[in-house]
């Protein structure tokens, strides 16, 4: 079936069946029917000795371009089944699928490398079977190695590499690609925080570019923030197609329903040696400088920001409701009349939860001479959900709605990991002023 000029990906009553084994001595006939079977081109039949197991029940979908759609489910829902008979990889048992467009795909781990190549010699590789030329690829490689961000690894084989070094790797060529229409499968739950941040800022970039984005993955912030589409698929079929709010509630009753109904527990973490909620700022511990890294930074410096301190240590020691204080020192490059200060949290999908910025407080900072040093202190309160977050800390004027002077931001500049107790709903608590309850009063009726 031919697609139309709008339509991206088209799928038409798709479906994928594997044969079962028994158990016991039938197994070993049934195995040798399967290859009779084969011979005579009957691969669906389904000899004894085996039984069918539909991953994905026939689906018909129609994803037009531009659109962004997240596949959810439980584990076995058929996700991962779907996004390979899309790609390619994957032989359907019947069904189509017609795309419109380039394609590029983000499947199994180290999928597409070859193992005893280099980094580098998978560039090259990895660019050839996406249709790139060399040409392109040398011209490119200095920001394909930025994007990566893996240094001298890049000469050593692929075997070498670790999971989260082969997803950086694999998806800084795929972002040079850019194709029409990009598919992705939990690959992006694997490495470090900062470089899941990044590369949801990539794919929001893609999807507000017009590329059509089908993605499988279990954390729905991240859906939420890239797609307005969700797809919630269970035991091979689809129970919903609509918006992605709707989706992810969805998908979170059924794992509701998955899980025995047990006590409470307070939700913390997965670091170790966790200790009892902590009320207030603690004391006796001096200043600690923030190791920030500076691989994305942004504005004119006409103030530079030269290090940041903390009263804590940013990777063990922050609980929910603590008070945390920074010390920010900076150089004015230039002189500058008046500027405003921001610090704030961001979680791994690159979503913004949190923050202080002197603007919605009527704070200014005036009159900073060229050439000369200053230091800010501010203290905040830890009021939100205990889980890893990126710090952001800047100067600059905000001028109105999406209008700003940047002088010196830091993005992602350190990971924050909050541990504790969550005694609120949601990522943050909502202030409230009064909860009452009172009966209200009714007249009897009265009797004829």
């Amino acid at each position: 079936m031919s697609t139309g000029p709008e339509t991206a990906i088209q799928i038409e009553n798709l479906s994928k069946m594997y044969r079962i084994p028994s158990s016991g001595h039938r197994s070993f006939l049934g195995s040798s029917s399967l290859m009779v079977n084969a011979f005579l081109g009957k691969e669906d039949a389904v000899p004894s000795g085996f039984y069918p197991f539909y991953a994905l029940n026939p689906v018909t979908l129609n994803i037009a371009k531009g659109e962004s759609v997240g596949i959810i489910g439980r584990n076995g829902s058929g996700k991962s089944t779907l996004l390979q008979l899309v790609a390619g990889t994957l032989s359907p048992t019947s069904g189509s699928v017609s795309l419109n467009g380039s394609v590029s795909a983000l499947l199994e781990l180290g999928s597409g490398f070859a193992l005893e190549y280099t980094g580098m010699e998978n560039i090259f590789l990895n660019g050839a079977i996406l249709g790139l030329k060399k040409e392109y690829l040398e011209e490119k490689l200095d920001e394909i190695l930025a994007f990566a961000e893996i240094g001298e690894f890049i000469h050593q084989p692929i075997k070498t590499y670790s999971s989260g070094m082969r997803v950086r790797l694999a998806f800084a060529v795929l972002a040079t690609v850019r194709p029409e229409i990009l598919i992705i499968d939990e690959a992006l739950s694997v490495g470090d925080t900062f470089f899941q941040s990044k590369c949801a800022r990539w794919l929001e970039s893609y999807v507000q570019d017009g590329g059509c984005l089908l993605c499988v993955s279990h954390d729905m912030f991240m859906l939420q923030r890239l797609c307005d589409r969700g797809i919630v698929l269970d035991k091979g079929e689809v129970l919903l197609d609509g918006p992605i709010a709707q989706a992810a509630t969805l998908y979170f009753k059924l794992q509701q329903k998955e899980k025995p109904a047990k006590k409470s527990e307070p939700e913390t973490t997965d670091a170790e040696d966790e200790v009892p909620l902590a009320g207030g700022q603690k004391d006796g511990k001096g200043m600690i400088p923030v190791d920030f890294r500076t691989s994305e930074r942004t504005g004119s410096r006409a103030l530079e920001i030269l290090s940041i301190k903390t009263s804590e240590d940013l990777l063990k020691d922050c609980f929910v409701g603590d008070w945390m204080k920074f010390e920010v020192e900076f150089l004015a490059n230039e002189n500058v009349d008046e500027t405003e200060f921001g610090i704030g949290f961001r979680d791994r999908s690159g979503q913004f939860v949190t923050g202080f910025h002197s603007h919605f407080s009527d704070i200014k900072i005036r009159a900073l001479e060229r050439g000369k040093r200053y230091s800010l202190s501010v203290n905040v309160h830890l009021m939100i959900k205990p889980r890893d977050y990126l710090l952001i800390v800047g100067f600059g004027i905000i001028l109105g709605e999406d209008r700003w002077v940047d002088h010196d931001t830091l993005w992602d500049c350190s990971q924050v990991i909050i541990h504790g107790e969550r005694r609120f709903w949601g990522l943050a608590p909502m202030p409230h002023e009064t909860f009452s309850l009172k009966p209200i009063e009714t007249n009897p009726v009265e009797s004829s």
